[in-house]
């Protein structure tokens, strides 16, 4: 980590609050985060960012597959300083990486109809709603 500050505040890992935060890039990301010394010293981050990053690598299962080998220490870290189990863990994943499926799968949905609704466009224009705004702002 990279220490960019020390500041009061409450850390983004335990949430205590402390005076003398240090506020350093999450692995893997481009979030920068508080973290307190106790959190630092165990090399603990925020869960809830784990779960995600690890949702968006295919899951707990795939973990292994899609990560550097140095994450899976992180996690278990993490997990120990937190007092929360794999389990726990595993079963946020498999809840996080629904959760997007089913986002994307809306999202995919939205562009497949906007693909095939015309606005009036030019003949054979298939663009409406969020891809003609994009497309706008594309040419601009």
């Amino acid at each position: 980590m990279i220490n960019v500050n020390k500041i009061p505040g409450k850390c983004d890992v335990c949430n205590s609050d402390c005076d003398d935060l240090t506020i350093a890039e999450l692995p893997g990301t481009p979030l920068h985060v508080a973290y307190c010394a106790p959190c630092i010293a165990a090399n603990a981050h925020p869960f809830d960012l784990l779960v995600l990053q690890v949702a968006m690598c295919g899951g707990a299962d795939a973990v292994l597959e899609n990560v550097s080998v140095d994450y899976i220490p992180l996690i278990h870290d993490t997990l120990d300083h937190l007092g929360r189990s794999l389990q726990e863990f595993e079963e946020a994943v498999n809840h996080c990486k629904q959760h997007l499926q089913t986002e994307l799968a809306k999202d995919k949905a939205n562009v497949d109809n906007d693909n095939t609704t015309s606005t009036g466009d030019a003949p054979g224009s298939t663009q409406s709603g969020h891809a003609a705004a994009v497309a706008s702002e594309v040419q601009d």
